[in-house]
């Protein structure tokens, strides 16, 4: 009876003892949760005063003026698409044979001495290569539309000076390519007629999605 009466006590004071930490835990799990809540508070503050400020410095910047407005060439450089027709493409003419002064100039040094390619890709390849693991993605093997090749040139080559070239020189250095991937005669001229009219061999060998 003495051991029963025992064992009872222990048990009252263990559930005490639960009941107090319980409320222990309860109070530190409150305290936890206002005090984050003060913190979530000041964060949510101090970011909109940051966002505030970010606004002011933008209202700041155009106040001053940064930068400039485009000219009207310039405007209508960004505005010129060239559609794979042809359409659109530049008034002007060149030669096969301007084409080739000029690639050893502006192209040679990256593409190689024949378009073969060097530190950049080749521009002349072997068609047989074209489904295999490596394919060569020269003009003649991989490009579809002559028009493309115009206006990529025009827009983002020499790498180092992008639209350097004039219209004239674009359609040498085209014809010039063209030439190397026998898709135009050496003594032939390179213009926006003679060009449109120009089908390359990969022209229907993509899948239209």
């Amino acid at each position: 009876m003495v051991q029963r009466h025992g064992l009872l006590m222990n048990q009252a004071v263990c559930v005490m003892s639960i009941r107090k930490y319980r409320q222990g835990f309860s109070v530190v799990y409150l305290a936890v949760l206002v005090f984050g809540s003060l913190l979530l508070s000041q964060g949510v503050a101090n970011a909109g005063d940051a966002d505030a400020s970010a606004g002011s410095s933008a209202v700041r910047s155009a106040d001053n003026n940064i930068g400039r407005s485009l000219t009207a060439s310039e405007v209508r450089a960004l505005d010129m698409h060239i559609f794979p027709d042809g359409a659109q493409l530049a008034a002007g003419e060149g030669s096969v044979e301007a084409g080739r002064n000029i690639y050893q100039q502006q192209c040679a040094n990256c593409h190689g001495g024949s378009g073969e390619g060097a530190i950049a890709v080749e521009l002349v390849g072997d068609r047989e290569l074209l489904t295999t693991q490596f394919p060569d993605k020269g003009i003649g093997v991989y490009w579809p539309y002559v028009s493309t090749l115009f206006q990529y040139i025009q827009r983002a080559m020499p790498p180092d000076n992008p639209g350097l070239l004039t219209n004239s020189e674009l359609y040498s250095l085209i014809g010039y390519l063209l030439h190397l991937n026998g898709l135009l005669a050496q003594s032939s001229l390179s213009n926006r007629e003679i060009l449109a009219e120009i089908v390359l061999p990969n022209r229907y060998g993509f899948i239209d999605q």
